[in-house]
């Protein structure tokens, strides 16, 4: 299996602190930075739109009228036209620190920098894969009904829409791999 740099210190983490000694590596990835990015650009423009309208109405209120305690509300309105205008710029950072592994046992998902979150879906735990290809091979793996645990096996929550490999290379790969590990081989 090869291993890039910038994937270096998840792999590290991830064979020397999760996984058990008679697991195996079967598929390690991580999201597409630009795939992820572009899907924030409708929050962008909404958070633009936001912005300009908050902007403009702070700007022209003083010459109209005293507005008082609306001005509160549009300074609030001018935060979270930045917040969403930051958005493509979060999803690119968190695709960078999001690796994905399937082992022989479970699903791995690590978040973080230095230090890692895992999310740990074991195989039986797995009732439904919802599997979406794009062109060159890309696409998103949906894990829909299952059970999450932390890396020691405790269970964590319910999986919901937002859990599963999203914008990964050699889809079809990873899908293959969790098709096994439903099975049981």
């Amino acid at each position: 299996m090869d291993v890039t740099n910038d994937d270096q210190s998840a792999f590290e983490y991830l064979t020397n602190d999760v996984l058990s000694r008679a697991e195996e590596i079967a598929w390690t990835g991580h999201p597409d930075p630009g795939v992820m990015a572009r899907a924030k650009v409708p929050s962008a423009c909404l958070g633009l739109l936001n912005f300009a309208i908050a902007g403009f109405m702070i700007y022209v209120a003083p010459s109209v009228a005293d507005l008082g305690f609306a001005t509160v509300l549009l300074v609030g309105s001018l935060v979270a036209g930045i917040y969403l205008l930051a958005a493509p710029y979060r999803a690119w950072l968190r695709a960078w620190r999001t690796y994905y592994a399937i082992t022989s046992r479970r699903v791995l998902i690590l978040r973080g920098d230095k230090t890692f979150k895992v999310i740990s879906i074991l195989g039986p735990d797995i009732e439904h894969v919802e599997t979406s290809h794009r062109s060159g091979g890309t696409g998103n793996i949906a894990l829909r009904g299952t059970t999450t645990r932390d890396q020691f096996g405790s269970p964590i929550r319910q999986v919901t829409e937002n859990d599963g490999l999203w914008a990964i290379d050699e889809v079809a790969k990873a899908a293959a791999a969790i098709k096994l590990l439903r099975v049981g081989l």
